[in-house]
């Protein structure tokens, strides 16, 4: 029954393997017109319906459904971002929010407000810096 709301998806990936996980209700949301028309076609790939939305959502008034699972994913690049992002997840309190990040700086503004719930390893010549990605559980 949960709803399940991919921020800042991509190429959707996350939304995705929720919908194959058989969530109820999956919202794939990106701001970019790439990044939503890539998530459309891998959904159709993958056999699974999910909504895609190129709405801001982090400057929207509207809030979520009560207990919707949010992930959000690799968005602290910056202060102001960070800032959007925590005030929109404090205007939806009563949803469960987590992030996956490698390592950006601007995370470090809210590390009060989260906990690390899993660590991965990873290897990207592009980005030698980040060498792990770690999924945050907000507080």
């Amino acid at each position: 029954d949960k709803h399940v709301l991919d921020v800042g998806c991509g190429c959707g990936a996350t939304g995705i393997a929720a919908a194959l996980s058989h969530a109820h209700h999956v919202t794939c949301n990106d701001i970019d017109t790439l990044a939503a028309t890539a998530t459309w076609l891998n959904s159709k790939i993958n056999g699974v319906v999910v909504e895609v939305s190129t709405e801001n959502l982090l400057t929207s008034p509207r809030t979520l459904p009560p207990g919707s699972m949010v992930f959000l994913g690799d968005m602290f690049y910056d202060a102001p971002t960070a800032e959007l992002i925590l005030r929109w997840c404090e205007r939806n309190s009563g949803s469960q929010f987590y992030v996956g990040d490698p390592g950006r700086w601007a995370l470090d503004l809210i590390s009060d407000r989260i906990e690390c719930v899993e660590e991965y390893g990873i290897q990207d010549e592009d980005c030698p810096e980040f060498d792990s990605v770690k999924v945050y559980k907000f507080l």
